[in-house]
């Protein structure tokens, strides 16, 4: 079975820049299942806020069945994002959380995680693609 790497950009139904803890700064609807950190999220609705330590995040479904609380870094982008989104890497049928972007130029990075990193090794030629969806 071939593999390849695709960045997926999902595009949420709302976004909100305020990044206070414990409020919502970005709303998406993810069709499909994947993973955040060591968690394993259900496709659905999912809140994205500042999470209880300094550089966490926290991904909430909006029946409040599956969170997890990811640690990130900071990044920037030359390009400005006028929605927020949430990037993703698939591998196969596998979706990874990569990035998390609020509108402007600031964004957070998850850390490639052990699964990811097996993941990729499997793969024989990578290739990206970004695909945007609005709802």
């Amino acid at each position: 079975m071939k593999t390849n790497l695709f960045c997926i950009c999902m595009v949420p139904a709302l976004a909100v820049a305020a990044f206070a803890q414990g409020s919502t700064f970005l709303k998406a609807d993810v069709p499909f299942d994947f993973s955040a950190g060591n968690s394993m999220m259900s496709a659905g609705r999912y809140q994205v806020e500042r999470g209880p330590a300094n550089g966490t995040v926290t991904i909430r479904s909006d029946d409040g069945k599956k969170a997890a609380i990811v640690m990130t870094l900071p990044t920037t982008s030359v390009a400005r994002h006028e929605k927020g989104s949430l990037m993703f890497h698939r591998y196969g049928n596998a979706y990874i959380l990569s990035e998390i972007w609020t509108p402007g130029n600031n964004g957070r990075q998850l850390s490639t995680t052990k699964r990811e990193r097996e993941l990729a090794r499997g793969l024989t030629a990578p290739t990206s693609e970004t695909l945007a969806a609005v709802r």
